[in-house]
């Protein structure tokens, strides 16, 4: 039997989220919609004079799961290039789909583990790395 998919600290990450300030006058902005669930992610980013991210804001409407996720890629994307946040995603996703071991690269990360047994939370946990690269995108242009 899996482990519980909503354990106590993925609701605390969940709901850190509340407190949320928007960025004002970003570089780059992005909105991410997940067709699979529904679940949205809107970011706006500030980046530094090196094209890493100096500042982050979320606006989340996605499951216990999708917010966690976000809660965790908000504490550790200060700093992180386009490349980085990329990677990060990247063996994420090989993680859930069972291909790859956990990425160690960011904490917290494990307490979204659990959700590799569940296929229809995937897409909300990879929505905000999705999003932030689309925002990475969009202050290229």
């Amino acid at each position: 039997m899996p482990a519980p998919l909503y354990s106590r600290e993925i609701l605390r990450l969940a709901m850190s989220l509340a407190s949320d300030d928007e960025v004002q006058d970003p570089d780059g902005e992005a909105n991410i919609r997940s067709k699979l669930c529904g679940s949205e992610v809107a970011v706006r980013l500030k980046l530094d004079r090196l094209g890493k991210i100096a500042v982050i804001s979320f606006s989340v409407r996605a499951c216990a799961m999708g917010q966690a996720s976000t809660a965790i890629v908000k504490r550790h994307a200060v700093g992180k290039s386009s490349a980085e946040i990329a990677k990060i995603e990247n063996a994420l996703s090989s993680f859930l789909l069972g291909e790859s071991a956990l990425p160690t690269d960011w904490p917290g990360l494990e307490e979204l583990a659990p959700a590799q047994a569940y296929p229809a939370r995937h897409a909300a946990i990879l929505l905000p790395y999705k999003a932030v690269l689309a925002g990475f995108a969009a202050a290229a242009e």
